[in-house]
């Protein structure tokens, strides 16, 4: 690593700063397109959140530096991550350093291919029933209905047994709540303190999920049984070094991470992956013709999924173009970046998705194009400009999930179904919602062809 040189120039700031606000009224209004405009300003950019300095890594090599190469020196997840720690606890997406790692190497039995293959049933029950209620004709709020699929997957996934029923109620209550809840207290945390009944909803609904994870830790640890479930393997989990178990108030905090991600990260792929199969026939019908080759009249299992060749194209171009538009790290100590060197405890930003739409790294960056992923075509984009799942240490282990969750639910949607938009509605992002569309209604239609 090259020594921090004071002498190097400091990073351009991006235009658009205001008197005391700085740039955070256009982060929080424009989202994407503020993180496009410093993309294409210059390698690193400096914005500022109120009087803060935070520094925007816009090029895919120097991200690749602060997320793998020389990832010590950026090991810290920064400020908006610590305010989520407040209310998620200390968990893997949240923790950093030597305790992240060990955390890591506890969870990932529970993510290994083989036994995320184990819930595929799962998902394709849960997939199949939420999809057998949709008729013909009806108008559905698509983001309401993914939510429900994937809330009721990543509960089902951690609590399979009887007893975990309630649970599994109270997630889909709650989680909701508890997310929107902690965006607000990450993005303006002066308004958190505020008795309004938002806040008051949002309290109740941590307490009720506080007290149930609580119960059914208890109660599995009575039990002593492996139900096959997460939870049951974070209860076995054992230090490699120490053979102690994990904490209850830890595996509490993974609990939560889980189910949380599972409401921000699936949720949102899934809900995209539905416009752009309303958007594109020539998509849908591709999707339609792999999946009766591959499947016949008999329902998806694990066995089929390395054959869904052209779902998964499908659903790594949604990734690509829906990724998380905004994450954060921060440095450990004063580096050299980009040609500019960068104070201890400063805030890095980057946006995923303005990599992902970055002409160039991706050719005509904004068709949608399945056929981008063919092995010979994918070679040609650097393994660094493509994260929709990070990279490097904080990688998430939930991948092999979500991936596998996404294709169960769309060979079980599109045999059934297609989605068409409703005419005249106007689909944006939106930035309050995490990235997730303003709204997206669509109108069922009965495959009978």
């Amino acid at each position: 690593m090259v020594a921090a040189d004071t002498t190097k120039p400091e990073v351009p700031v991006l235009p658009g700063r205001l008197p005391i606000a700085g740039h955070a009224p256009l982060l929080m209004s424009q989202g994407l397109r503020l993180m496009e405009r410093a993309r294409d300003t210059a390698p690193v950019v400096r914005i500022y959140l109120g009087r803060k300095p935070v520094y925007v890594v816009n090029d895919a090599d120097l991200l690749r530096r602060v997320l793998v190469t020389d990832a010590p020196a950026f090991a810290g997840k920064g400020p908006l991550v610590e305010k989520a720690k407040l209310v998620l606890g200390n968990g893997i997406s949240c923790s950093t350093g030597d305790f992240n790692h060990r955390q890591r190497r506890l969870m990932q039995p529970a993510f290994h291919k083989e036994r995320v293959a184990g819930y595929v049933d799962v998902m394709r029950a849960i997939a199949g029933e939420r999809i057998a209620g949709w008729r013909d004709g009806d108008r559905i709020v698509m983001e309401q209905e993914m939510r429900e699929i994937a809330l009721t997957v990543a509960a089902k996934a951690l609590f399979a047994s009887d007893i975990g029923r309630e649970a599994v109620e109270e997630f889909r209550t709650s989680i909701p709540i508890a997310v929107s809840g902690v965006a607000v207290r990450t993005m303006m945390p002066a308004l958190a303190a505020l008795p309004t009944p938002g806040n008051r909803r949002f309290d109740r609904a941590l307490h009720r999920l506080h007290q149930i994870i609580d119960r059914m830790i208890q109660a599995y640890r009575r039990d002593g049984v492996d139900h096959g479930d997460v939870l049951s393997m974070l209860l076995a989990a054992r230090d490699e070094d120490t053979g102690e178990p994990m904490p209850d108030l830890q595996v509490h905090a993974e609990v939560m991470t889980i189910a949380t991600a599972a409401t921000e990260t699936t949720n949102g792929a899934l809900v995209w992956a539905a416009y752009e199969l309303g958007q594109r026939e020539d998509v849908e019908r591709r999707l339609h013709e792999e999946l009766t080759d591959v499947l016949s009249d008999r329902p998806v299992t694990a066995a089929d999924l390395p054959k869904l060749e052209y779902t998964r194209r499908f659903l790594s171009e949604v990734l690509r173009l829906y990724a998380m538009w905004v994450l954060t790290r921060q440095t450990t100590r004063a580096v050299e970046l980009g040609g500019h060197t960068l104070p201890a405890g400063a805030t890095i930003m980057f946006s995923p998705q303005a990599i992902h739409r970055d002409p160039r790294i991706y050719r005509d960056p904004l068709r949608f194009d399945p056929d981008r992923w063919l092995p010979e075509r994918a070679a040609e984009v650097p393994r660094n400009a493509f994260l929709p799942f990070g990279s490097g240490r904080y990688i998430c282990i939930g991948e092999q999930f979500a991936m596998t969750e996404m294709l169960v639910v769309f060979a079980t949607l599109v045999r059934r179904l297609r989605l068409r938009p409703v005419p005249g509605h106007v689909v944006k992002p939106s930035v309050a919602k995490g990235g997730l569309p303003n709204s997206l209604p669509m109108v069922v239609e009965s495959r009978r062809t």
